[in-house]
């Protein structure tokens, strides 16, 4: 009776303090910020792609012959990079930086590097006569590619995995029309949306590249019903997800942050500027850009949840932070001594002590309010 009576305390208390403590929304868009056109000509966008190394963006036009490929500087002013591609659809920076490339025309995967006046290098890393046209792709840390290739008129769908040594497998077909995709900070989950069914979902990533069972991700209700498209991520873990008649931010756990209305139909999505906090937005006819309070996760300068001998806020050792956690750190700061505790892990704010601000961070991590600790 006694131990039910402390629980209840201690829940109690936590519960007090989120009153005292107002959770506020998580969203990633700086204060004040507004969609900004960025570039505008009467075609369809794709592809977007930020090189920080000559600090320009990289956009397609797929659906529109000859297939141009543009460039955009720092200053908005845009300008052709590649005349006439082999009709470039997704585009990512791969980890050697080079362009990674998804062309539809002779279904490929091809890799460039990033040329002053254009794509040079190019390396066809795998092709086949017999895919669905290529549409999106990405890339872990450790070098696994995973690319889309619906098909818009027949039934036949499909997610590959190419591995670095160049070995392809069929990975996902269960899917109406596999679109936008993009992998975790860590590379343990891949992320995938369904154009028809205009949901996300995820499916956790195995140590050879191969995927498990996947699971909706994010399906919000929405007006609107265009289908789901691209996708980027920043350093902590969250999703930038466009469909359904914008953007939707989405942090790790699937709650909604933030979403965006955008006129335009809205194809793809990735971070850019000289900070590498600024979103651009490529849709019907424009391309938008739009602040941030966070960097892309190409930018980020560490782990976004530090895991000094463990993951921080996971004091039992579970391998995950839950509101068990929370209330393991507030029974330690009243003074009581749980039977698995890692106090390592407990300092959530990296304050150097231990105390029921610790419980309350782990408990808004918990319901999605938080994406990160310190």
């Amino acid at each position: 009776m006694y131990q039910v009576h402390q629980k209840s305390m201690i829940i109690g208390l936590i519960l007090f303090l989120f009153c005292i403590f107002p959770l506020v929304s998580q969203t990633t868009i700086a204060p004040g910020a507004q969609l900004v056109t960025a570039y505008s000509s009467n075609v369809y966008f794709e592809g977007p792609t930020w090189d920080p190394v000559n600090n320009k963006l990289y956009f397609t036009t797929p659906d529109n012959s000859p297939y141009t490929v543009y460039q955009l500087n720092t200053s908005n002013q845009g300008s052709v990079w590649m005349s006439t591609s082999e009709r470039w659809n997704g585009t990512f920076l791969a980890n050697d930086g080079r362009l990674i490339v998804a062309e539809q025309q002779n279904p490929k995967i091809a890799s460039y590097r990033i040329g002053v006046n254009g794509p040079e290098d190019k390396r066809i890393l795998a092709q086949n006569s017999s895919w669905n046209p290529p549409n999106d792709l990405c890339q872990t840390p450790n070098g696994h590619i995973y690319f889309t290739a619906p098909s818009w008129s027949v039934s036949s769908q499909a997610v590959y995995h190419l591995t670095p040594q160049g070995v392809v497998s069929v990975i996902i077909t269960d899917m109406s029309k596999p679109n936008g995709i993009i992998a975790s900070p860590d590379g343990s989950k891949l992320y995938v949306g369904d154009y028809d069914t205009k949901n996300w979902r995820v499916y956790p990533i195995n140590a050879d590249g191969s995927i498990g069972s996947g699971s909706i991700f994010f399906n919000p209700s929405s007006g609107n019903m265009n289908g789901t498209d691209g996708m980027t991520i920043d350093e902590n873990g969250n999703l930038y997800l466009t469909g359904k008649g914008g953007l939707w931010i989405v942090s790790p756990q699937g709650n909604q942050l933030d979403y965006i209305s955008i006129p335009e139909y809205a194809s793809n999505v990735t971070f850019g500027g000289v900070d590498g906090m600024t979103l651009y937005i490529t849709c019907q006819n424009k391309v938008y850009s739009l602040k941030t309070t966070v960097h892309g996760v190409k930018w980020a300068t560490g782990n976004p949840t530090p895991t000094p001998g463990g993951l921080r806020g996971d004091v039992n050792n579970s391998g995950s932070v839950d509101i068990v956690d929370a209330l393991l750190i507030a029974q330690f700061y009243v003074g009581l001594t749980p039977a698995i505790f890692n106090e390592a892990l407990a300092d959530t704010n990296c304050n150097g002590s231990v105390d029921i601000v610790d419980a309350l961070l782990v408990a808004q991590y918990y319901v999605g309010l938080l994406t990160s600790f310190c």
